[in-house]
């Protein structure tokens, strides 16, 4: 699946949240963004663009930030806190195939084998029910436990903040 995947688009979008007021919307949200972007796309970003605005306050509230790895994903993402309501989405192109989900439903749609008339396949994949923050402290409990190994490096999340920085200062 990695391996073909062409391009990675996320929305995360909602209200200005009342406990912020130290950073903006790249680094209280989309700096978990940009790990999953590196985690689907398999490979790391070597080049970055953003594009961000402030409404309220001396931070960011709006964030178009583009991506391209190492082995040619182009990937987009963009935030917002000026959205009356929540919505979380991401779409995923591979080689032959799209995918749609929804991470508030918790829902993935697959599309596939495009025909000359215009109809394609349509496959909705299962997705667990568990809520992600919960399976994340459980995860985190049972690798400091020694039940399970570390989900995501230390590596990892500092290579993230790395990326979000970088879309900072260059915005």
């Amino acid at each position: 699946f990695t391996a073909d995947v062409r391009s990675i688009a996320i929305t995360r979008a909602g209200p200005f949240p009342a406990r912020i007021g130290d950073v903006g919307i790249v680094l209280d949200l989309g700096v978990h963004d940009i790990d999953l972007i590196r985690w689907i796309a398999g490979s790391e970003i070597t080049a970055q663009r953003a594009l961000t605005s402030s409404t309220h306050g001396a931070h960011e509230d709006t964030a178009f930030l583009q991506f391209e790895t190492e082995t040619g994903v182009v990937a987009s993402l963009n935030s917002n806190w000026l959205t009356p309501y929540r919505y979380r989405r991401m779409e995923v192109a591979t080689r032959d195939r799209f995918l749609v989900c929804d991470m508030l439903l918790r829902t993935v749609t697959e599309y596939s084998d495009y025909g000359k008339d215009g109809s394609s396949l349509q496959r909705n994949l299962f997705v667990g029910m568990t809520e992600p923050l919960k399976a994340e402290h459980l995860a985190f409990l049972a690798a400091i436990r020694g039940e399970a190994p570390v989900a995501v490096s230390g590596t990892d999340g500092l290579r993230a903040l790395e990326i979000a920085l970088a879309c900072l200062a260059g915005a």
